[in-house]
This record gives structure tokens, C-alpha cells and sequence, in this order.
């Protein structure tokens, strides 16, 4: 009807898994990219980012196994 908004579709629970997948995938290879920087890089301030982004997304990657592993 004119004037009504029709809520989005939900992505299906099987995607899920998929989308989990996915976040996994990228952050293993931020971690990576992470260590490499802490290890190589002479910046002070890149190394800093470096290592909050190593931080971080090293605990969002167990939460995300975690997840994983509970389905």
C-alpha cells in the first residue's frame, strides 16, 4: 500500500556460516598483513596501528571460531 515500508528480507540462517567464513578469511589475512608491519615497518606510528589491529582482530577471529564451532 501507498505510504507503508516494506521491511528488508532476512538473510537466511544458512548464510551464515558463509558470512562467518568470510570474516574469517579476512581477518587471518589482516593478521597476517598485522605482523608483517609490527615486524618490518620502521614507523613508530604504523607499527602502533599495526599492532591494535593485530590485537583486535586476533580476538575477533577467536570470537568468531568460537561462533563457528558452536553451530
Amino acid at each position: 500500500q501507498q505510504g507503508q515500508t516494506l521491511a528488508p528480507a532476512p538473510v537466511a540462517p544458512s548464510a551464515d556460516p558463509a558470512l562467518a567464513s568470510a570474516l574469517i578469511a579476512d581477518h587471518a589475512a589482516a593478521i597476517a598483513t598485522a605482523r608483517r608491519v609490527v615486524d618490518h615497518s620502521q614507523d613508530p606510528d604504523l607499527r602502533r596501528l599495526a599492532q591494535t589491529t593485530l590485537d583486535t582482530r586476533t580476538t575477533e577471529l577467536a570470537e568468531l571460531r568460537a561462533w563457528q564451532a558452536g553451530r
